[in-house]
């Protein structure tokens, strides 16, 4: 509020000579209320441009997102899990999750999630199966929200396997520039070049097999 009586202030300027007392403190709010509206449409715009990233994420990241009553019941998802399962969005409302479950993890799910603890995630896997027939095994990251729902992130194990096998190449090249850097600095130069031929050579076979 300083700052913008201030601002205020430079604004009327000298106009305040031939003026009440009066007649300046009423200018000089209503400049105040300007300049005030003016931030609130800039936060407001702000809070727009955040909100639309944080949809964009929720909605077409590489997770799938769900939240489930203690009933087991969708209250909320993501648009990633109705492609996953390759349905209408709007059909995952209000249905059971176990229905897109392979018959033994729909029988058990609803058990498990009695076992979710109040103050950690539990992890569980589970096979989605699509509209199509296609059975795709995934893990579930289950939390409890202060909604008292069920919050479950859903990624394909396939993801997670290839997620693991780029650590361990990635660690195991890492391991040998540190074993090589003991023997002098060119044995580790040698050692960074192989491990950054591994690392493109990698990324080079991910990029076949996604396209």
């Amino acid at each position: 509020m300083i700052d913008l009586r201030r601002r205020a202030e430079e604004q009327l300027g000298p106009r305040v000579l031939a003026q009440s007392r009066l007649a300046y403190e009423l200018e000089l709010l209503q400049i105040e209320l300007e300049l005030q509206n003016e931030e609130l449409r800039m936060a407001r715009s702000d809070l727009r441009d955040a909100k639309q990233r944080y949809l964009d994420l929720y909605e077409h990241g590489p997770l799938g997102y769900v939240a489930v009553d203690t009933f087991g019941r969708i209250v909320e998802s993501n648009m990633r899990l109705a492609e996953m399962i390759a349905v209408h969005h709007g059909e995952l409302c209000g249905a059971p999750l176990a229905t897109f479950m392979s018959d033994d993890d729909a029988d058990s799910f609803q058990s498990h999630l009695r076992d979710v603890p109040a103050d950690s995630a539990y992890h569980l896997d589970v096979h989605l199966v699509r509209s199509d027939g296609q059975v795709l095994p995934v893990r579930f990251d289950i939390v409890i929200g202060g909604d008292s729902c069920y919050r479950i992130a859903i990624t394909r194990r396939a993801v997670m396997r290839e997620v693991e096998e780029v650590f361990a190449i990635v660690l195991a090249a890492l391991d040998l520039v540190e074993r090589e850097s003991r023997l002098g600095p060119d044995r580790a130069a040698a050692a960074f070049a192989r491990g950054r031929e591994t690392i493109a050579r990698l990324r080079a076979e991910r990029r076949v097999v996604a396209s």
